[in-house]
């Protein structure tokens, strides 16, 4: 996708919110006008099917200079 400059997978587990550990995806955008719900659905869809329980995974945003 044009608008990415990188990924990163990671497992994350807060215990003041999360029961417990689960797939976070850090996705590096380039600098400037980014759809945000579309590119995190666009994720979502393709990693869904082989997410591990919980099933479930939190898309976060950090834009690239």
């Amino acid at each position: 996708l044009d608008e990415l400059d990188g990924y990163e997978l990671l497992r994350t587990y807060n215990p003041e919110r999360d029961l417990e550990p689960h797939a976070t995806v850090r996705l590096r955008t380039k600098a400037g006008t980014v759809e945000h719900q579309r590119l995190a659905k666009h994720v979502f869809d393709a990693v869904s099917p082989h997410l591990p329980p919980p099933g479930y995974v939190d898309i976060v945003f950090a834009e690239t200079d």
